[in-house]
């Protein structure tokens, strides 16, 4: 084997051994991915439990595996653009995956951010009359915010 072989070999290893620590690493044992049923939260599931369920599964993916993975994929390209040398196409590589990477973050995080400008843009006008009455700072505490946490009630059982 040679030794650019081993080295992969090696990464690789390194990265299947500290892949699950990235999730224990987000992992609140109070809180965790499902919301119903377990020993930490022992209330019966209801269907508002599965929008409940998705919206960590996406908040975890966002906010705790998207970083991880654009920092793996930043410092795989820093490596092709380490050793390309006299190979042209492995820094054009290189700076590929960069360039795709912060792309990528940058549409997610922005998609997020226009999302919650406008519901609070939208949401939070009122108007009596056709004439406007409230503003953005005004009525924020009239409307149930923030827009991106689901909050389930269960009902009382008898």
């Amino acid at each position: 084997m040679s030794g650019k072989t081993k080295f992969i070999v090696l990464v690789l290893a390194l990265l299947i051994i500290a892949a699950p620590l990235a999730s224990f690493a987000a992992y609140d044992p109070t809180k965790g991915l499902v919301p119903c049923g377990t020993s930490a939260n022992p209330a019966p599931c209801s269907l508002c439990h599965l929008y409940v369920l998705i919206d960590n599964i996406l908040d975890f993916i966002m906010w705790t595996i998207a970083p991880i993975v654009a920092v793996l994929a930043v410092g795989w390209a820093g490596f092709n653009i380490m050793i390309s040398g006299e190979q042209p196409g492995l820094r054009a590589k290189g700076f590929g995956i960069i360039k795709t990477t912060v792309i990528g973050l940058a549409i997610m995080f922005a998609g997020w951010v226009l999302i919650n400008e406008a519901l609070i843009f939208f949401a939070n006008e009122t108007t009596d009359n056709g004439r406007k009455v409230g503003s953005v700072t005004k009525d924020v505490n009239n409307y149930l915010l923030p827009w991106n946490k689901i909050k389930c009630s269960v009902p009382v059982q008898q």
